[in-house]
């Protein structure tokens, strides 16, 4: 792959040694252009030596970021996806003078004789040449990278162009973080530590972090709030878009809860879109518990920006069922009811499994050790069953609910009582029939 120095296309070779054929993945023929190969259809088939080669547009969108200095981009943006008797495929990249790439994709040591594959190394111009940039006519590979399968289903950013890098291990789990080049209230190595703890936080509900390696690009934004907003993608390795607010004040990392929210879906294999409740709900409820179980927020803090979701919930949807309206909610705006209903469901559901001894973070271990990540999405239903199957009952209740679930009263049973008027109201926590379960829910594991 070679990207135009411009970064606004990238240009695509490909070359197999079996019968194969290229399909679009997310860019339209509109985007495309076929420099070698023949379109077929739907398809592009290769040339008499087995190559094909094109150049897609870019358009910035959810899955493309192009800045001035840097381009993200999902590699459904821009890969065409091959069919067929597909064995190792590995993906070489020629970059223009100054570029670096980084991937959560293994690399490719050995691949083609080469022993690039990141920012770090790309300088190196040793290494002899892959089919791609044989088919390109290049005459050195920057970086090159072995696609897992789960590549050629799922999406992942790749960040091309100049950026800042660094890499840390984080209990096995091989963490690199992309700064975009903007102004942040932030150095490298806060960041770095910062969502060095985050991963570390998520990895501690299941024992371990879900992925052997994780990209996170910070993506500077206009804004001041810590974290603005997040994007999260599994394919192959997972990836994560952070936008860092630029005018966000010094100092206020722990105030971050999207990086926590973001990294929490990866517990847990991708569900449909009825089941949207469940995926948000644990990822919603875990925001808050690590926070205060890594110190970055008090338990009372946690308990107050639960009650106060809680009650916001409780105001959003359109009467539906708590699945109807995860399945519509990007039409509905209904968010604050899937997301917040969904946390009364893991609220519900750790309570009812620490009474018998256990906790969710337990049912997710075991989910994280069992569950085979794929690309089809896995009903809630088995995912309770796997966490523990007296879940399963409780989320066919919850999922079917049209009204608020109780969540005063789950509140008072663990001792969460408000206290202050309505628009400064924070929480006490005073002694109840589960206030020591609801210590125990907020303390650090040993």
């Amino acid at each position: 792959m070679t990207p135009s120095s411009d970064l606004a296309s990238f240009g695509v070779s490909a070359c197999a040694n079996q019968s194969v054929t290229y399909r679009p993945w997310a860019a339209p023929w509109s985007r495309i252009e076929v420099t070698e190969g023949a379109r077929v259809d739907d398809t592009l088939q290769p040339s008499a030596r087995g190559c094909v080669a094109y150049r897609v547009d870019l358009v910035a969108g959810r899955n493309t970021l192009i800045g001035t200095e840097a381009v993200s981009s999902a590699h459904s943006e821009w890969m065409l996806r091959p069919s067929g008797a597909i064995g190792t495929v590995r993906v070489g990249f020629v970059l223009p003078p100054g570029f670096a790439v980084a991937s959560a994709w293994p690399s490719a040591v050995g691949a083609w004789g080469t022993t690039l594959g990141g920012p770090d190394t790309h300088r190196s111009r040793d290494a002899p040449l892959g089919a791609e940039a044989v088919a390109s006519g290049a005459s050195r590979l920057d970086a090159s990278f072995v696609l897992p399968p789960l590549a050629l289903e799922l999406p992942s950013d790749v960040l091309v162009g100049h950026f800042e890098h660094s890499t840390r291990d984080v209990g096995g789990t091989q963490l690199q973080v992309a700064r975009v080049a903007g102004t942040l209230p932030h150095t490298q190595a806060q960041l770095v530590e910062h969502i060095a703890q985050a991963v570390g936080m998520v990895g501690s509900v299941g024992g371990r972090f879900p992925s052997e390696r994780i990209l996170a690009v910070v993506w500077p934004a206009p804004s001041d709030q810590p974290v603005q907003f997040g994007l999260t993608k599994r394919g192959g390795g997972a990836s994560i878009l952070l936008f860092f607010g630029e005018s966000a004040p010094a100092g206020s990392l722990a105030a971050d809860w999207v990086t926590v929210h973001e990294l929490s879906h990866l517990l847990h294999p991708l569900v449909p879109g009825a089941d949207r409740w469940l995926s948000e709900g644990i990822a919603t409820y875990y925001q808050e518990v690590l926070r205060a179980r890594a110190g970055w927020q008090t338990p009372e803090q946690a308990w107050t920006r639960i009650a106060q979701g809680f009650r916001t919930g409780r105001l959003g949807g359109t009467g539906r069922t708590l699945r109807e309206e995860a399945l519509a909610m990007h039409e509905t705006a209904a968010y604050t009811r899937v997301y917040w209903g969904g946390t009364a469901f893991a609220l519900a559901a750790d309570m009812e499994l620490r009474a018998r001894g256990s906790s969710l973070d337990a049912g997710i271990a075991r989910c994280v050790r069992e569950v085979q990540r794929t690309s089809r999405p896995v009903p809630a239903g088995r995912i309770l069953a796997v966490f523990d199957e007296a879940l399963v009952p409780l989320g066919a209740e919850y999922g079917d609910r049209r009204e608020w679930p109780p969540t005063d009263d789950l509140l008072e049973r663990l001792g969460v009582r408000w206290s202050g008027s309505d628009d400064d109201a924070t929480v006490e926590l005073v002694d109840a029939p589960e206030s020591a379960l609801r210590d125990a829910i907020m303390r650090p594991r040993r």
